[in-house]
């Protein structure tokens, strides 16, 4: 009932700009790469502003091809460089030169890099050893000062909404927790909000995570898919969005399971904090347009890096 009713508000309108969305991913996929050995990166600028322009508008479109272009000049921070059956890992510097969304940087990325409260000096240190390639407009004190307070502030209240609900009581309420996939309770099918909420909560600790040089992108089987796009479409993203910060949170510190690859930690540092913000902000859009797309493989929900201060979503069926 609820995914045929939710559906229905998926107008024709947001359909075409999911599907010109979706292009736009296949085509930066295209456009340019990562060099994991130094954190460089190449991008056809032409191409990339054309895709962008094409994409969401002259106005738009002209700042997220300027943003995007200055992303892959600065280069990525290497979190884990390609392995044997493993994908690499890498984050734009340019998220860590005075962002314009504090809130995207996760409290536990910026503790990988060294990055914490009154801790400066020792920060640029360590970032300078540690990475070739980092510009030095991220090393300049100031800026590790203001990254530091950030990842206080967000370990401090990670979720703050102004006059939102408390997500402890809205969680306490379902009487659920995520817990790791060899660890995961059976919940059984209804239609109700609740056990909709809660088949979705078990999916969270399914999500497969892929970080591209454009961006991430997170994955499902078909009745994952169907179980996230129905709660988000439900209004469930305030229930959602603090389970997917506890899945990152334990997959980026190995809690999860000892068997992790390194890969998987590493992609769960980089993407946590723009996929729990993008889920505040957007959910419901998210979730109709999951619904949409989910195929008999399931679906993948795709975002850029939200250099420009805003997030753009779209789903594709797997």
């Amino acid at each position: 009932m609820i995914a045929t009713v939710m559906l229905d508000g998926l107008t024709p309108a947001a359909r075409q700009l999911n599907d010109r969305l979706e292009r736009m991913g296949r085509r930066l996929d295209e456009i340019g790469s990562i060099d994991f050995t130094d954190g460089s990166a190449t991008a056809d600028e032409g191409a990339l502003r054309e895709v962008f322009v094409e994409t969401l508008g002259p106005e738009e479109g002209e700042a997220w091809a300027k943003e995007f272009t200055a992303m892959s000049r600065d280069g990525y921070a290497v979190l884990h460089k390609p392995g044997r059956g493993e994908q690499g890992v890498a984050f734009p510097w340019r998220m860590l030169n005075w962002p314009l969304l504090p809130r995207a940087l996760s409290p536990m990325l910026l503790a990988e890099l060294g990055i914490g409260p009154g801790m400066a000096g020792a920060a640029r240190a360590s970032l300078l050893d540690r990475f070739d390639n980092v510009p030095a407009e991220v090393t300049d004190p100031r800026n590790l000062e203001r990254l530091g307070q950030i990842g206080l502030v967000n370990v401090l209240d990670p979720l703050a909404e102004t006059n939102s609900p408390d997500l402890r009581d809205l969680d306490d309420a379902l009487q659920f927790k995520v817990k790791p996939h060899t660890d995961s309770p059976k919940v059984s099918t209804g239609v109700g909000a609740v056990d909709t909420v809660a088949q979705a909560l078990v999916c969270v600790s399914e999500t497969e995570i892929i970080v591209h040089w454009w961006g991430v992108e997170l994955c499902w089987d078909h009745d994952c898919a169907d179980a996230i796009g129905k709660a988000l479409a439900g209004g469930g993203s305030l229930v959602l969005a603090p389970a997917f910060k506890a899945f990152f949170t334990a997959v980026g510190a190995g809690i999860s399971s000892a068997s992790l690859a390194a890969g998987v930690k590493a992609a769960a540092l980089a993407v946590g904090g723009p996929v729990v913000l993008a889920l505040l902000v957007i959910g419901v859009y998210t979730g109709l347009s999951i619904l949409a797309n989910n195929t008999s493989r399931g679906c993948c929900l795709q975002s850029p890096w939200p250099v420009t201060g805003g997030f753009v979503w779209w789903a594709a069926g797997r």
